[in-house]
């Protein structure tokens, strides 16, 4: 996806991860046959007690990834709440790349606060859409029981990519 300055992180919560699968798989359909430009899209669950499972991750275009800390995917979720990646083999090292983008996100740079956007017991998909297309996702994830968005600026979206690329070394912030 050409990204002309900016994107915009769009973050759609549900009470159900099937509701969540079913406007992603929507999602997936109208983006194959429509000029929707979507960079990455992520299905979560989280339980009562934290745990986050990954229930979709795609590049884009319905293009499903096994290694979602990798690629769009893991961009998606670290522009989201980049206190996810802990839990991935690229934050098993909790690199210099991987704090400062915690700490970006801790002063307001970018992504949710997670128990609002995504508290216990509930589903999300989170993707990047282009400039002026978030109302054609509003559209499409009809289900979701909140949608918030962010305007992502182009040196945050590669902070992400470059901490996700090599977070054992240090990046500017």
């Amino acid at each position: 996806m050409t990204n002309p300055g900016h994107s915009d992180l769009y973050v759609a919560t549900y009470d159900e991860p099937s509701a969540a699968l079913r406007d992603a798989r929507l999602l997936e359909a109208v983006e194959e046959d429509e000029d929707l430009q979507v960079f990455g899209v992520v299905v979560m669950s989280r339980h009562d007690d934290g745990k986050v499972d990954v229930l979709v991750a795609t590049e884009g275009a319905g293009e499903d990834v096994t290694d979602w800390c990798g690629g769009s995917s893991g961009i998606v979720v670290g522009l989201f709440a980049p206190e996810l990646l802990l839990a991935t083999p690229a934050g098993t090292a909790a690199g210099p790349a991987l704090s400062s983008l915690i700490r970006a996100h801790e002063e307001g740079r970018f992504g949710f606060d997670l128990d609002e956007a995504f508290p216990p017991e509930s589903a999300v998909v989170v993707l990047v859409v282009a400039p002026n297309q978030v109302h054609r996702v509003d559209g499409v994830l009809l289900h979701a029981g909140k949608v918030t968005t962010r305007r992502i600026e182009d040196e945050d979206f590669d902070l992400v990519r470059a901490a996700l690329a090599a977070p054992d070394q240090s990046v500017e912030t």
